[in-house]
């Protein structure tokens, strides 16, 4: 389910609600809750007269890692902050790599 968006130039890869709490194994209670908190943002589309969310490939991976940070011992939170700390120090090394 990880679309490398660094490595060529395929459009950026959004997910359905079922298809994240079926592959990262939150619970859509926990995934709607998280997103009240701010500690997800995903987009919305519509269709017909619907809307529906989508999570960018970035959200799931904030997902992941804050529940692995949650097993870890960490408050919900802290392991938020921390997914995402760590996510973004990987992103900066990525890019650092590619000069």
């Amino acid at each position: 389910m990880h679309a490398d968006s660094h490595s060529d130039n395929r459009p950026e890869s959004y997910f359905s609600t079922s298809i994240v709490t079926r592959e990262t194994g939150i619970s859509l209670r926990q995934l709607y809750y998280w997103e009240t908190l701010g500690i997800v943002r995903p987009q919305f589309q519509r269709f017909g007269t619907r809307m529906f969310r989508r999570y960018h490939q970035a959200e799931v991976d904030v997902i992941r890692k804050t529940m692995k940070y949650l097993k870890e011992g960490y408050h919900l939170r802290g392991a938020a902050k921390k997914a995402k700390a760590d996510l973004q120090t990987d992103l900066f090394n990525d890019n650092n790599g590619d000069q």
